[in-house]
């Protein structure tokens, strides 16, 4: 549980990310174009020490029981904005659907969890979106088919969407090597858990 008053802009932040997200509207316009992809960030139900956490979960509509991303997200705030620190589950196959089924995160504990250096985030507010990008640009590496490739993300949250672009590049041409190029996947919000966060 947060010990903390945390900042009023990282409290809205929380609640509009709490949710599970889709982009069905997106797949149904453009048909051929995207893949249906179901997002998930599911508040901690016991918290993150004196921060916020969050339990996220990335996966094709034809796929919910394989997800390609599991991660658990503590939010920060700092001067310049809204840092979301991002870690690794040692045993990921174990919380698969987790974030429909919140007890099931009660054991997540901070130091079991693997941190993703230089993959934090840094979301700062815009009028009526926080728009966010990596802290670190060109440090948060990601393993792809036997290849080592550097992360470039994009995000930007309003309330009830998400939207996000994730490509990966080769460090050595700086030629992208996975992710979208047809641009941003937008989300829309169709299952909220702002009522679920620990403040």
């Amino acid at each position: 549980m947060a010990t903390v008053t945390p900042h009023p802009d990282l409290v809205l932040f929380a609640q509009w990310l709490a949710g599970a997200f889709s982009n069905g509207d997106q797949v149904a316009a453009h048909p051929g174009r995207y893949g249906r992809i179901e997002l998930v960030f599911r508040p901690l139900p016991q918290g993150f020490g004196e921060h916020l956490g969050f339990y996220g979960e990335q996966a094709y509509g034809y796929h919910l029981d394989r997800p390609y991303r599991q991660v658990v997200h503590r939010l920060l705030w700092r001067d310049n904005g809204i840092e979301v620190e991002n870690y690794r589950l040692p045993n990921p196959q174990d919380y698969v659907g987790a974030g429909q089924d919140p007890e099931r995160l009660r054991g997540v504990r901070l130091e079991s969890l693997l941190h993703r250096e230089g993959c934090s985030m840094v979301f700062r507010r815009e009028g009526d979106r926080f728009v966010g990008q990596l802290a670190n640009p060109g440090q948060c590496l990601v393993p792809w088919e036997g290849r080592e490739t550097y992360l470039v993300s994009e995000a930007v949250l309003r309330e009830g969407r998400w939207t996000s672009r994730d490509r990966g590049f080769s460090p050595d041409d700086h030629q992208q090597v996975w992710g979208s190029v047809l641009g941003s996947l937008e989300f829309v919000k169709v299952m909220d858990f702002s009522g679920d966060i620990v403040l």
